[in-house]
């Protein structure tokens, strides 16, 4: 009597041991499924490049003169306006030229205001045939040479003038500066300083591997 009721005790533990395993594998046999419809639309076809941003505008600044760099006034990357200095060359030089120029043309004006006034003497004293036509030719040439002396003068002391103002280098409009200069500074060698106009559009210039050109041509 005592095994039998034991039995009995244990069957509905056993059939819930049973129940309990089949529904945990009902459960994984059968996931959650999410169905979604496919969806046609235009993709943008990208394109990533390494380029570098540049200005449409630019100009090369150099000194029109040569000389030694007596003081900069910007740096690299620096935003100017137009007409600020950006440098200075040493103007001691154009400074004695000026000077120097400026004597010779006094000394032209001097020589032709005597050989003007020979000029008007001569023109009475051949008229009285005191001087000889040749003397008179010779005093006439003398004024002409002298006053071809004076324009001379006046031209070199314009050219020393324009030597020295070029000695203050400007900008010749709002920009930015990209390079500096050295300590010498030369009109027709050497390097000058890269100076981008602002403001504007601008482009942007790089390398595209020769394996993208066709598809890019394409598009």
């Amino acid at each position: 009597m005592t095994i039998s009721r034991a039995i009995a005790a244990l069957m509905p533990v056993a059939v819930l041991f049973s129940g309990c395993g089949k529904k945990e594998q009902a459960t994984a046999e059968s996931p959650e499924v999410v169905v979604t419809k496919p969806v046609i639309k235009k993709v943008a076809t990208v394109n990533e490049f390494t380029t570098r941003i540049e200005a449409k505008e630019s100009v090369e600044v150099r000194a029109r003169v040569n000389g030694y760099l007596q003081e900069t006034l910007f740096k690299d990357g620096d935003m100017v306006k137009k007409d600020d200095v950006l440098f200075v060359i040493d103007p001691k030089p154009f400074e004695a030229d000026v000077q120097k120029a400026q004597g010779q043309l006094k000394e032209a004006e001097s020589k032709v205001e005597l050989t003007s006034a020979n000029a008007k003497r001569a023109d009475q004293l051949i008229k009285e045939n005191v001087i000889s036509r040749v003397e008179y030719e010779k005093l006439i040439t003398d004024n002409q040479a002298a006053a071809a002396a004076v324009q001379a003068a006046r031209g070199t002391l314009e050219t020393a003038q324009l030597n020295l103002k070029y000695s203050r280098v400007t900008a010749p409009f709002t920009g930015k500066i990209e390079e500096d200069v050295g300590f010498l500074v030369a009109s027709k060698i050497g390097k000058g300083i890269w100076f981008w106009r602002t403001g504007g559009t601008g482009c942007a210039k790089g390398l595209i591997p020769d394996d993208r050109v066709a598809t890019l041509l394409e598009l």
